[in-house]
């Protein structure tokens, strides 16, 4: 991800793999996640999707110690790169394909987008600063409307929250493959606790600093979980890689 850096480059690829019999994908790895899968079999629960909001606010790293970062096998993180190319495109992919695989094609987009810290510290003086915040409006050809932000300004929050006709579900992190997903129903109570900090609330007359969240955690299925990289995010990286495979043995599309 992304595709392409230029629309016609990405739009000659799709052209040039169908022309040619041949199959194409970016990074679908989130879209394939454990906890994709979760929500995909809880929509059901709320009913028809009507507003999703998705957060893709990887943090403001440009404050962090970013040049003395490594992963595990010693490459220093491309902070530079991350830069000078964007939240946009080096982020928003990962939400999209959760929401392309949760509601399908998307048919508009408002986006609109800012260099918010043009300053990103020591060594960085010389680029060409791309955007650090984004947010885009997606009207998608079910009906259904989403707004994506990204952005490596504002404080992490990689989170999801689709709101439907009989309830929500909230994902707590698209980088997190067995991520904590909670379901909230219009049908049914909620829980004792949280009704007891709304009664706090209304009694106290303010917000209180701390309440419980939202909705029940839903459960996974019973398996061995995947023993995946740590903190900060926990993506099996070779599902998209095993998905196309597949994909070209089986003579299906791709994700």
């Amino acid at each position: 991800k992304p595709l392409a850096m230029d629309f016609n480059d990405a739009k000659a690829l799709v052209e040039f793999a169908a022309a040619n019999g041949l199959t194409l994908a970016a990074a679908p790895a989130n879209g394939l996640s454990d906890a994709q899968k979760l929500v995909s079999h809880s929509m059901g629960e709320i009913g028809t999707p009507r507003l999703v909001y998705a957060e893709m606010e990887d943090g403001p790293v440009f404050r962090d110690k970013w040049a003395t970062w490594r992963s595990q096998s010693g490459a220093p993180w491309p902070g530079l790169h991350e830069f000078e190319i964007g939240c946009t495109l080096e982020h928003a992919g990962y939400a999209l394909s959760w929401l392309v695989s949760l509601f399908g094609p998307v048919e508009s987009v408002t986006a609109f987008s800012s260099i918010t810290f043009q300053n990103k510290g020591p060594g960085t003086e010389h680029l060409h600063m791309a955007p650090d915040f984004s947010v885009g409006c997606l009207r998608f050809k079910s009906g259904l409307v989403a707004r994506l932000t990204s952005g490596l300004a504002m404080p992490k929050d990689r989170s999801l929250t689709i709101v439907a006709d009989k309830g929500s579900i909230t994902v707590d992190d698209l980088w997190d493959n067995r991520s904590a997903v909670r379901l909230e129903s219009t049908t049914r109570k909620r829980s004792i606790l949280s009704r007891v900090f709304g009664r706090v609330e209304a009694k106290l007359g303010k917000t209180l600093p701390w309440k419980p969240a939202v909705g029940s955690k839903l459960a996974y299925p019973k398996g061995d979980a995947l023993s995946l990289p740590s903190f900060p995010s926990q993506i099996d990286f070779m599902r998209g890689v095993a998905d196309q495979a597949c994909a070209i043995e089986t003579g299906k599309t791709a994700f």
